[in-house]
């Protein structure tokens, strides 16, 4: 398995997009940026039990990523919007539905 397996592995585990987030939609510097996992379509309510069933596979994602991997959780409204923009600058992107991506 390889780290671009990673979004595709959580997506099926949680049951909601997730994606590698792009480097250019991170603001700051910290550890971690380039293992920086967003997952779609997770409302607030949800969010800790989402990182919960994800706790149970963490050590062995991380280690297929090559380090620690930070979670970015965002909202179906969120998720709309990020995808919104992405769509805009790649032509015949639709709405996040499961997929993963890079």
């Amino acid at each position: 398995m390889k780290p671009e397996d990673v979004p595709i592995v959580v997506a099926q585990l949680l049951g909601r997009p997730a994606r590698w987030a792009p480097e250019q939609t991170l603001l700051g510097d910290f550890d971690g940026k380039e293992r920086t996992l967003q997952v779609f379509n997770a409302e607030l309510v949800d969010q800790l039990r989402l990182l919960e069933q994800l706790e149970h596979y963490r050590d062995w994602l991380e280690r297929i990523a090559g380090g620690p991997i930070v979670v970015m959780f965002l909202s179906t409204r969120q998720s709309l919007r990020r995808w919104s923009e992405q769509a805009a600058r790649l032509s015949g992107s639709g709405a996040p539905r499961g997929g993963a991506s890079r």
